[in-house]
């Protein structure tokens, strides 16, 4: 048996075990019963709801963007007390949560947090033609946005039927 056929042996032995034992922890189901929209995060913010908010991404990541109070896990560790609701962003490439998750604590997941808070809440879009419903939404959502900081904009367009700017001809400047 070769070196690398043994290494592939002993990493699944753990697998193959938990099988047999039947404890495979299913984190995706944990993630799928907590997920949070950006709007119910920004509602809670805003009522200064006692909750941690935990990024998991990269320091040099949060540093260019990250949401309001949002601390990396080495800020957190003194933060997070039993019974504190804990939402977490940038989970997607981390498993950093799971200790938490472990330890019994309240976890919410908030998808693809940073572009979902640029879009909705620091940078919302409402369509001229758009009905009552979504005008409405547009009011709340705006409430949200100025509250943040942000600047909510009505668009006589969608994006996506925006002319296309051609790429420039000539000597490149």
């Amino acid at each position: 048996m070769n070196l690398h056929r043994f290494m592939a042996v002993l990493a699944a032995f753990p697998v193959v075990l938990a099988v047999f034992v039947g404890e495979i922890p299913h984190y995706d189901r944990v993630i799928d019963n907590g997920q949070m929209d950006v709007i119910q995060l920004a509602r809670k913010l805003r009522d200064r709801e006692p909750l941690v908010l935990l990024d998991l991404r990269s320091a040099p990541a949060i540093r260019e963007h990250a949401l309001p109070g949002a601390m990396s896990m080495d800020e957190a560790v003194g933060q997070i007390r039993p019974g504190t609701d804990i939402v977490i962003v940038g989970y997607e490439r981390s498993a950093d949560w799971i200790p938490l998750h472990e330890q019994g604590f309240t976890l919410h997941f908030v998808a693809d947090a940073i572009n979902q808070w640029t879009q909705t809440i620091e940078q919302p879009r409402l369509y001229r033609g758009s009905s009552l419903e979504e005008r409405a939404h547009f009011e709340e959502i705006s409430s949200l946005s100025r509250y943040f900081g942000g600047a909510p904009r009505i668009v006589d367009r969608p994006l996506d039927e925006l002319p296309r700017l051609r790429p420039r001809r000539g000597c490149g400047f």
